[in-house]
């Protein structure tokens, strides 16, 4: 069985140039462009920080940033570390952040990603409720890693991938033990009915922190070697047309 990340490496070995993911603007035009050489070498970097950090294999961490290149990498990162990830909204006010804490605590993670705009939006909030500043690490300070990068971790069949957690709306939020085993299943047998294959495009706005957009939007491209387009969800929902 081939898990995300030993895909992602494999392709990066022999298509490193092929393009993985475009993001756009909220306008519709291609900003930024990730080839398949350049995502590992981002998520690389995250592991490395997180490893400085001292987050181990199964180490539970939040990821907080906004959709876009920063979420991509944080979540590949948490993979490549053998970190699980814990994919959320990020938060815009106290309340949220009040539901990410206790989300922090049901997972028992120690650890957030999130950005430097992020932590200048939300950090005082986190400090409120008793998370300290060293828990929050930013996507930007993993660029300074640049030697030494490590290896994969090893990514066993029956290891949790990720922690997808229910919204909250209408009760506390509950986490759902997705392990790599469960994605490859689940990836094969969603490439299969969608048709997902090398040659194809596929184009996406729903939030990477939503099962479908995380699933269908971020890994099946990579485990299939399609490139995804990617838009902020906001800008569909205010104008549906650019999607078209």
């Amino acid at each position: 069985m081939s898990s995300i990340i030993d895909k992602l490496c494999e392709r990066a070995r022999t298509s490193s140039s092929q393009r993985a993911f475009e993001f756009l603007s909220s306008k519709g035009v291609s900003e930024q462009v990730l080839d398949y050489a350049e995502l590992k070498r981002s998520a690389s970097r995250v592991a490395a920080m997180l490893k400085a950090a001292g987050a181990g294999v199964g180490e539970r961490v939040l990821i907080l940033c906004q959709p876009g290149p920063e979420y991509v990498t944080a979540f590949f990162g948490c993979l490549y570390a053998g970190a699980v990830a814990v994919p959320l909204f990020p938060p815009r006010n106290r309340l949220h952040v009040s539901r990410v804490v206790s989300i922090l605590n049901d997972a028992q993670a120690s650890l957030l990603l999130c950005n430097a705009k992020g932590v200048g939006r939300y950090g005082e909030f986190f400090s409120e409720m008793g998370v300290p500043d060293s828990a929050l690490l930013t996507i930007e300070a993993s660029e300074r890693y640049v030697e030494g990068l490590p290896e994969p971790a090893v990514q066993l069949p029956e290891n949790t991938a990720f922690l997808q957690y229910t919204s909250g709306s209408t009760g506390n939020p509950k986490g759902v033990m997705v392990s790599n085993r469960n994605i490859e299943h689940n990836l094969g047998m969603l490439n299969e009915w969608l048709g997902g294959k090398p040659g194809e495009v596929m184009v996406s706005w729903l939030p990477p922190y939503h099962d479908m957009g995380l699933i269908a939007g971020l890994l099946a491209p990579v485990m299939a070697g399609y490139p995804c387009v990617l838009m902020p969800p906001e800008t569909f929902a205010h104008s549906p047309f650019v999607w078209l």
